[in-house]
């Protein structure tokens, strides 16, 4: 491998001014950068056959221990996932809220009191007395 370390030190500089622009932590220093390509370092890129840095399912910072090399189309597929993953997870974010509002408004109209058996609503569950009552059994 030749080393072109200017050519490097821009692609690095572009890496990491890149991350802060989309607010994402860049933690390498350029020794580790270089490291971390070792003999790939050519193959960087967004063509079919490159090779890219891409963190550990799209989150947290550029680190040693968060990133791995990988094609384009592979880092495509890690973001749909984790975007899959985050629009169900504020889904259900916005599921519970909209219950915690409804619990909190105010119940409908009281329940008027025939003169049945309360407890022949509890609950869905027939109570006995309704049942001996009202449907034709006998009591002791």
């Amino acid at each position: 491998m030749t080393l072109d370390i200017n050519k490097y030190r821009i692609a690095y500089s572009s890496q990491k001014h890149t991350a802060a622009r989309r607010g994402i932590e860049f933690n390498l220093t350029f020794q580790e950068w270089c490291e971390f390509w070792g003999e790939d370092i050519e193959r960087r890129g967004n063509g079919k056959d490159s090779l890219q840095m891409q963190r550990f399912e799209d989150i947290g910072p550029y680190a040693l221990g968060n990133i791995r090399k990988g094609t384009p189309k592979q880092n495509s597929k890690t973001w749909g996932n984790m975007e899959r993953k985050r629009n169900a997870e504020q889904a259900a974010i916005d599921l519970q809220s909209e219950l915690d509002a409804a619990m909190n408004e105010p119940s409908a109209e009281p329940f008027d009191d025939d003169g049945i058996d309360p407890h022949y609503y509890n609950m869905g569950i027939k109570s006995s007395y309704r049942h001996r009552y009202f449907h034709g059994y006998k009591h002791n």
